[in-house]
């Protein structure tokens, strides 16, 4: 397979796609009702696919812990070892969905990690909160400075679990949180991971951890379960309602779909449906395209002061491959916007000369552009070369002005000769006249 090549500006064609007008051979895009905020984007790129209120500040709900996960996995990473006793601080206002853990009891980091991060329980989130930076409030605060660090200017966390539902987010927001939490190996393993057992107390001996993300569930019940789906989070709350944010990967292209505040009734949830829906029908819609390689023909460009080559093919040196909808056909739907620094060269050319640049383009819209060089290279003519330097001189400001000078001095001279002889002429004539004019005494004579 050709090697891609991808620039940072690639996918900017993929703006939110209801401002994109697509193929009619394209899948419809789903419908996205049934959500407050949804965001879908391209990982390589970061360009959004599709979007509903991604801009919209909406209720954290679960969301908040894809942001407490990864800092604890940051954190505790390399400290999954050591053991927490924990204390009446850490419980005391846990509530929800919990392990129940209590007071005197002593957890591993890495079971309570598993237990928050794969189990989504309430309690250990608020327990390895305490351990990490001593208080709930501490680690609210580094949660709130790592989300300003990430550029989600629009989120405000007030406590590691969501459960309070007084998060506030935005759907962008959480894409750029879950884009960092994705890159994260500890995270994504241990929130992709389906059930954990592991023996947490004595009053809990044996206790295997589920992952409530129905994406990742193996049951067949509800009918969400995604292959393409990895980790990340999903939970329900009265303010936040159910949201799901999750990382799509098929092997070859990756995206962070977040949808926030979907609705749930008694035999569906929203936020699982949108999501299944926006997958499919991006990977069933988008594909990468070769819009241009070294093998494409787009214009040459004259050669002077050259004998053998009077022109040169122009291209570029690499393919470029963007992502688009897999009906898209070159030269109907994307062309090629051509753009020379000069309208010729001179030799000698080298082979592989910048000459100009080529836009992609789709719908007037510039998705990329490219650096052109010419294909071959073209030698001097040492004899033309003579010839434009004689001309060049002939026709120069230089020569003209010396030209004209000596032609104005020689028309001036030749006038002032011709004036001084013109006079000397007629001086010698009257002289002469005078002496050859007969006297009166032989005329008299004659007579």
């Amino acid at each position: 397979m050709m090697k891609r090549t991808i620039l940072l500006c690639l996918l900017s064609m993929l703006l939110p796609i209801f401002g994109v007008s697509v193929s009619a051979d394209l899948p419809a895009l789903p419908s996205l009702d049934g959500a407050n905020a949804v965001y879908f984007a391209h990982v390589e790129s970061g360009s959004v696919v599709c979007e509903k209120n991604s801009a919209q500040q909406v209720a954290a709900g679960s969301s908040v812990k894809v942001m407490s996960g990864l800092l604890l996995c940051e954190h505790l990473g390399n400290r999954q070892n050591e053991t927490v006793t924990v204390t009446e601080d850490m419980v005391i206002d846990s509530y929800g969905y919990r392990l129940y853990i209590e007071a005197g009891d002593t957890i591993s980091v890495g079971q309570l990690l598993y237990a928050a991060v794969c189990g989504s329980y309430n309690d250990a989130y608020d327990v390895l909160a305490c351990y990490v930076a001593g208080s709930k409030n501490a680690f609210v605060a580094l949660m709130n400075q790592r989300a300003a660090t990430l550029g989600a200017s629009q989120t405000l966390f007030t406590d590691p679990s969501g459960i309070d539902d007084s998060s506030r987010t935005t759907a962008a927001d959480m894409g750029k949180i879950a884009l960092a939490a994705s890159k994260n190996a500890l995270y994504m393993e241990i929130n992709s991971t389906v059930r954990y057992a592991f023996r947490a107390t004595e009053l809990l001996p044996d206790k295997t951890v589920y992952n409530p993300n129905a994406l990742l569930s193996s049951s067949t019940t509800v009918g969400y379960t995604n292959s393409r789906c990895h980790g990340m989070s999903a939970g329900q709350t009265t303010l936040g309602g159910a949201c799901v944010v999750t990382l799509a990967d098929n092997g070859e292209e990756q995206y962070i779909s977040v949808v926030l505040g979907g609705s749930v009734t008694e035999t569906e949830n929203h936020a699982y449906l949108l999501t299944n829906r926006i997958i499919g029908w991006v990977y069933a819609s988008y594909t990468y395209m070769e819009v241009i390689s070294p093998d494409t023909e787009l214009c040459s460009i004259p050669v002077t002061v050259s004998d053998v080559t009077p022109e040169l093919d122009v291209r570029v040196k690499e393919s470029c491959f963007l992502y688009l909808p897999k009906s898209y056909e070159i030269g109907k739907d994307i062309v090629y916007s051509i753009r020379l620094i000069n309208d010729e060269l001179e030799a000698p050319v080298d082979d592989g000369a910048f000459v100009g640049y080529v836009a992609i383009l789709q719908e007037g819209q510039t998705l990329t552009t490219l650096p052109l060089y010419t294909v071959g290279s073209a030698e001097r003519s040492e004899f033309i070369s003579s010839m434009n330097s004689i001309q060049e001189i002939t026709t120069s400001r230089a020569f003209v002005a010396g030209a004209i000078f000596f032609v104005v001095v020689l028309t001036g001279w030749i006038v002032t000769e011709t004036v001084i002889i013109r006079r000397r002429r007629h001086k010698w004539d009257k002289y002469f006249s005078m002496k050859m004019s007969p006297l009166p005494f032989d005329e008299k004579k004659k007579k």
